[in-house]
């Protein structure tokens, strides 16, 4: 068996095992839970019955007492006839409840045997087919180290996911040195940046957030290139853009000057493509131009 084959194997046999005592507990403790609340609820019902009982004989003997010494009127006999009923009706509906009950208890039990046998049926076969669960974990455990000592010899992250990153030297991929980015994923031997480029470990260091309009050095560098700087025209697919400026992260300071056509605009990162050779640019590096 590979590698892969015997982890899937040894995480089988873990999970039914699990699985055959999370049932069997949780059988056994439906079922003692049930017995009782069935026995608490039949002590207390057993004894409102009996204490039903003792107050319909107080009332029939209350009721020949009444007729015999007082000789009360009809409406009062009517009144206690009918407190009579109510409670032999309240004695059937506790009889009911209690039969309901005793269902229920046969119920659970018939279901914690035939789980019980489903189990060990299950179990059972897992032995059959993977064969002894003990030497799998042992091997299981054995792989688990060997996973482990591959992990130690994977390259070291100094930076995590959600901090920035900046090119310490030009990489091959043509991404200047200098260059800033969030990172978005961990790889194996390098970066997954927020914009899809993937960084290697060796190409870049972490660093602070650049300032955007979120945060205050951005926001007063904003208010500054407002008060100095007019507002650049809206930019939409089709028109004719420039690169004024490398401010942004993905403008490289060679794109300065280059014209282009806008062929998609970015909302969620603030990007523009254009014609030209100049690509993914960052929209405030751009002006709108006419030819």
């Amino acid at each position: 068996m590979t590698l892969e084959e015997l982890r899937a194997v040894a995480e089988i046999v873990e999970k039914l095992t699990n699985r055959y005592r999370d049932q069997d507990a949780a059988h056994k403790t439906a079922l003692a839970e049930t017995r009782a609340s069935f026995n608490a609820r039949t002590g207390a019902d057993e004894k409102t019955i009996e204490g039903l009982r003792v107050q319909v004989q107080d009332m029939r003997e209350e009721i020949i007492r009444v007729n015999e010494a007082h000789g009360k009127t009809k409406v009062e006999r009517d009144r206690l006839m009918a407190q009579v009923q109510d409670m032999r009706a309240e004695m059937e509906r506790l009889s009911a409840q209690l039969d309901w009950e005793r269902a229920e208890i046969k119920r659970l039990q018939w279901e914690n045997a035939t789980m019980h046998k489903d189990a060990e049926d299950g179990y059972a076969e897992a032995i059959k087919v993977l064969g002894d669960p003990i030497a799998l974990s042992k091997e299981r455990d054995a792989l688990r180290a060997e996973v482990a000592a591959l992990k130690s010899q994977t390259p070291k992250h100094p930076v995590k996911a959600g901090e920035w990153a900046k090119r310490i030297k030009l990489h091959p991929d043509g991404t200047p040195a200098g260059s800033v980015q969030q990172v978005r994923a961990i790889l194996p031997a390098g970066y997954e940046m927020k914009s899809g480029s993937i960084w290697a470990v060796d190409y870049c260091e972490p660093c602070d957030q650049p300032a955007t309009h979120d945060t205050e050095a951005g926001k007063a560098a904003a208010e500054s290139v407002v008060r100095t700087e007019p507002v650049a025209e809206e930019i939409k697919v089709g028109d004719m853009a420039k690169v004024v400026g490398a401010s942004g992260d993905l403008t490289a300071q060679s794109d300065i000057g280059k014209i282009g056509e806008v062929l998609q605009l970015d909302s969620m990162d603030g990007t523009v493509l254009l014609s030209g050779g100049a690509g993914w640019v960052d929209h405030r590096d751009v002006r709108k131009v006419t030819t």
